[in-house]
């Protein structure tokens, strides 16, 4: 083998090595952003459910569950209700909510 030859060898195996460290260095960015994200969601969730639990008495008081399209019934020990009344109410305003910080 010539020196020529060599040294090729040797100047492409050093890049490959280089490439290699370079896609590590760039997983462990990408495994670094992945968590934060995740952390900043949880974030979020817990300071909605901080949230609703400072507004409950106050959401209690809505008449969710008492709107005309909310059903109620009962045979014999069993109960069954179906709010329908209330989830087209909550979904109007999710939409529009949504559709407001879009």
């Amino acid at each position: 083998m010539s020196i020529k030859k060599l040294n090729m060898f040797l100047i492409k195996r050093q890049t490959i090595m280089l490439q290699n460290k370079k896609a590590a260095v760039l997983n462990v960015f990408a495994n670094i952003k992945g968590s934060l994200v995740m952390q900043k969601i949880l974030l979020v969730l817990g300071a909605i459910i901080i949230l609703a639990g400072l507004f409950w008495p106050y959401v209690s008081r809505l008449p969710l569950g008492k709107l005309p399209l909310d059903i109620t019934l009962k045979l014999g020990n069993a109960q069954v209700y179906l709010p329908i009344g209330s989830c087209i109410l909550v979904s109007l305003i999710l939409t529009i909510l949504a559709r407001l910080f879009r």
